[in-house]
């Protein structure tokens, strides 16, 4: 786990990660976490993941998964993406869930679910996006 105090302008604020580089490393399979995102201007909680070979090739070659964006100014949405680059281009697939109410008043299971042919975002074990 990180944590740090770093500065954006004239703002101050607190930022964790917990890295996983070189522990943990997935090509298909299932990332499940619950989590409450914090409430308060400015939040952007993410639960991501990026490709192990990210030093040697490069973003977006290594891949990205966003299994969870969220934005405090839009409390009501969930948002996923896949990034990565095929065919000599990046390529990039993104959608959200409006669950109209905010996802800020309290913990939900967020899930991306990994196989050879798709994968499956869910939000509280419902579907909320193939890709």
């Amino acid at each position: 786990m990180d944590s740090r105090c770093t500065g954006y302008g004239p703002r101050s604020f607190y930022s964790g990660r917990i890295h996983t580089k070189g522990k943990v490393e997935r090509r298909y399979g299932k990332l499940v976490a619950s989590i409450k995102v914090p409430s308060g201007y400015g939040m952007w909680p993410a639960f991501w993941t990026l490709g192990g070979n990210i030093s040697t090739v490069g973003w977006p070659s290594s891949g990205e998964i966003d299994i969870l964006e969220w934005h405090s100014n839009e409390p009501t949405w969930m948002k996923s993406a896949v990034h990565y680059f095929a065919n000599g281009a990046a390529q990039h697939f993104g959608t959200g869930a409006n669950r109209g109410y905010s996802l800020a008043d309290g913990f939900h299971v967020y899930e991306v679910e990994w196989t050879a042919g798709q994968m499956v975002f869910r939000l509280d074990n419902q579907v909320r996006a193939t890709a």
